[in-house]
């Protein structure tokens, strides 16, 4: 926390009365961060301009921007590597970000069903089978940017057309 405090410009007692241990303090970070960028995706409806393959394939790569280029990206990454240490900032992201992008999901194939865009026949329950793709190529470039780079612009493009084929009425 003396780290922390220097590099802030202020006195540890001063983290201390705001935060009263280092975890409290990451969970503020965290929590103000992702809803920063929760905030700025509206909830999806059947009155949302577009098609739901338009905002799916928008939100995707939305997705993969801020997993691998913004502020969610950066504390996922912290986390694959001290969320064992950490369990409570992991449900906080889980919590901030991952409910809110599975939610969307939902909405969006609700919406392409009802429209009669998507299969009426998708028993689609997991969001997480569209988004899993995404955070596996994340991980991918963590362990093995190196070695074996992904192009996350070729593979989010082939992830979002292959999804989109299997949703399609």
């Amino acid at each position: 926390m003396i780290d922390i405090a220097r590099r802030a410009g202020a006195s540890k007692g001063t983290l201390y009365r705001y935060f009263p241990h280092k975890q409290a303090l990451f969970e503020a970070v965290i929590t103000s961060r992702i809803s920063r960028v929760t905030g700025e995706a509206d909830p999806i409806d059947n009155q949302t301009a577009g098609s739901a393959s338009e905002i799916l394939a928008m939100l995707l790569r939305r997705f993969y921007r801020q997993i691998n280029e913004g502020e969610p990206g950066i504390i996922l990454r912290i986390l694959v590597a001290e969320g064992q240490r950490f369990p409570e900032l992991v449900a906080v992201y889980h919590k901030q970000f991952m409910n809110h992008g599975q939610l969307m999901l939902r909405q969006i194939i609700q919406k392409g069903i009802a429209s009669g865009e998507f299969r009426a026949d998708l028993k689609l329950d997991d969001p997480r089978v569209i988004i899993g793709p995404a955070i596996a190529a994340t991980i991918w470039q963590l362990m093995f940017s190196e070695l074996d780079p992904v192009d996350l612009e070729l593979y989010a493009a082939s992830h979002i057309d292959l999804i989109l084929h299997g949703l399609r009425a």
